[in-house]
């Protein structure tokens, strides 16, 4: 049950179903100012690939990944601190990364697919595929309506195996 438990914790993500552009669109539009908040804060900070997840205790701590060992930053803007908890609380992303040249807010996944907003950070599309080619693909990748936002949909693509 202990196992279960912290699955259900890691894969946490606040609904339970693929959102509609049309809802995405709609939380973006609606609490447009948090976003904004957030994606450009994060931009400041100096690291290339950092997340916060909904399942941390502290809001306030930003796991940076492309340090070995992975590091901690702790940030003590009060603003970006209620605009985080905000969309957390209120269940409206899981979690919040940084990475190559977008900020994105997951707002629904499995183990093997997520939607969400990102946002470009140098005005060019979210290199939301990664760096692997088969790793994971863009299915959706739809402007919003500032620019430099977009709802996006991401499926992995499993390797196909040979048998020798």
């Amino acid at each position: 049950m202990l196992v279960g438990a912290m699955v259900l914790r890691l894969f946490f993500i606040p609904m339970t179903t693929k959102p509609s552009l049309k809802r995405i669109a709609g939380v973006f539009s609606n609490e447009r100012q948090e976003f904004e908040l957030i994606a450009y804060a994060f931009v400041g900070i100096d690291a290339d690939v950092f997340y916060i997840s909904s399942t941390h205790n502290d809001y306030h701590q930003i796991r940076v990944l492309d340090k070995i060992p992975a590091e901690t930053y702790e940030y003590d803007d009060e603003e970006l601190f209620y605009a985080i908890s905000f969309l957390f609380d209120n269940r409206y992303c899981g979690s919040i990364d940084k990475e190559r040249n977008y900020v994105s807010f997951r707002m629904w996944g499995t183990l093997d697919a997520a939607s969400g907003i990102a946002y470009s950070i140098d005005g060019g599309l979210p290199d939301i595929d990664g760096e692997i080619p088969d790793d994971r693909k863009i299915l959706e990748l739809v402007p919003l309506e500032c620019d430099g936002w977009y709802y996006y949909y991401t499926k992995m693509i499993k390797a196909a195996s040979s048998i020798s």
